[in-house]
């Protein structure tokens, strides 16, 4: 799903934003669920939203998820074994002393109230901000 946040990152990584090509936009996934459900072998369990990389601030994923609960609430009551939300990934790392990583602690802080009142479970898909190396750390590691 696109929520249309602009994840304030790097133009190429933004995936979603609205003229991004990336993802269903809300009305579109409504659509697609709906569709889903009707088709025989299909069980709806869960939504996957992706609002980019490098994104080192946790408020655009706030805004999306913002976006996005009454969806995940309408799935849940809708469809009993709708149970997942992958909030993607995109969390920043300091590649540039100019930079500063997105504090894991922030990130849940942001997150955290939403995912509790919706109830499901959730993947994060963390990628560089467990195995980047930070700016700060290659600096030192080339003296």
């Amino acid at each position: 799903m696109n929520p249309d946040v602009d994840p304030r990152t790097h133009k190429y990584f933004a995936t979603g934003k609205k003229e991004s090509k990336f993802g269903l936009d809300l009305d579109r996934a409504r659509r697609a669920y709906r569709m889903a459900a009707g088709l025989p072998g299909i069980e709806i369990a869960g939504l996957h939203m992706h609002i980019g990389s490098q994104i080192l601030s946790a408020q655009p994923y706030g805004q999306a998820l913002a976006k996005v609960q009454g969806l995940c609430a309408e799935l849940k009551e809708t469809h009993p074994a709708f149970q997942y939300l992958d909030i993607g990934g995109g969390l920043g790392i300091d590649y540039r002393p100019d930079q500063e990583a997105l504090d894991p602690r922030i990130f849940a802080k942001t997150v955290i109230p939403f995912l509790k009142r919706l109830g499901l479970r959730v993947i994060v898909e963390p990628g560089r901000s467990i195995v980047g190396m930070p700016a700060s750390s290659s600096a030192a590691s080339s003296t």
